[in-house]
């Protein structure tokens, strides 16, 4: 049936010029796809507040629930409230309840929730942050979306579905944020710097640019329709604000002893954080990365003034 439809509506997405109205026919065949994978696993119906009932596929509610509860939306300086609202459903659609805005600036209200229809509740309880280092503070891993045009990029780029699996799996036990920036000049160059992975859906060239509630649809879909239940990782990991903390000092420090340029220390930082940027960065690891720092710190102060014999450790 879902398959029917999508034939149905194809010409139409092509047809109408309104985005709205696109986003409307895509969410319409999510979920009757979801539907359908309802009626095949026989769970049962789940509704966002008190609207309409969404469909959810058992992978959704038994499984990964877990890791959903763990992974947040964040749209940065998305300017209509439609695209808002759409993203809220959408959260709905696919079992996420999270979500976070950045600099958005559009006051219609009643578009954003004339768009969310039914899940009003994760409208409303969306929380409005000024920057992403704020937003995505208390997180412990970053995923940023970049569209298909011409930048070079330092982290990993994944498709959607190579995204979810991994997204998934950190998820189980730690924070995960999903970074969507602006439609016509996506996130600055600060803002990606601070995701460790980046997901781009393959799109044409000649149209790199997808509408971003339709951005969402996409890789939240891969996200909820992933399979399984993999194993998360071990130790803990560092929360993004620690990790940016760390990077301010260790910033400070190697200018202090002349390491970086004065007039333009990020050259070089790019690349130091291309090479502590890993995923999963554990406490532990960030407590040695602090610890000669702290080594650092002290011995232009202090240290240099000493008999290196007092210094050297045996």
């Amino acid at each position: 049936m879902a398959a029917k439809f999508l034939m149905s509506i194809h010409p139409l997405l092509y047809a109408t010029n309104s985005y709205f109205f696109q986003v409307f026919l895509i969410q319409r065949y999510l979920e009757m796809e979801t539907h359908s994978l309802n009626s095949r696993f026989a769970v049962p119906k789940q509704r966002i507040g008190n609207g309409e009932p969404c469909y959810i596929a058992k992978s959704m509610t038994a499984s990964n629930q877990e890791s959903l509860s763990n992974i947040s939306v964040i749209l940065v300086r998305t300017r209509s409230a439609g695209n808002i609202g759409s993203t809220a459903r959408i959260l709905g659609n696919m079992g996420l309840r999270n979500l976070k805005l950045v600099q958005t600036t559009s006051s219609a209200e009643d578009e954003a929730r004339m768009m969310a229809t039914s899940a009003h509740t994760i409208l409303d309880q969306a929380t409005q942050f000024e920057s992403l280092g704020e937003a995505g503070g208390e997180e412990h891993v970053l995923f940023g979306t970049t569209s298909g045009r011409d930048r070079r990029h330092s982290q990993p780029i994944l498709s959607p579905r190579q995204a979810a699996t991994r997204i998934i799996r950190i998820a189980r036990h730690h924070k995960v944020g999903l970074v969507f920036g602006p439609e016509r000049s996506g996130m600055t160059v600060n803002e990606l710097s601070l995701c460790q992975n980046l997901i781009q859906i393959p799109t044409d060239t000649a149209f790199p640019v997808l509408n971003v509630s339709k951005a969402v649809a996409i890789v939240c879909y891969e996200i909820a329709q992933c399979k399984g239940n993999p194993a998360g990782p071990i130790e803990p990991l560092i929360k993004i604000s620690d990790r940016e903390e760390i990077y301010e000092r260790m910033q400070h420090i190697l200018m202090r002893i002349g390491f970086l340029s004065q007039s333009n220390p990020e050259h070089i930082m790019k690349a130091l954080r291309k090479i502590l940027n890993q995923s999963e960065l554990s406490p532990r690891e960030g407590q040695i990365i602090r610890g000669i720092i702290s080594q650092l710190e002290w011995y232009v102060d202090k240290g240099s003034r000493l008999d290196p014999k007092k210094i050297l450790k045996p």
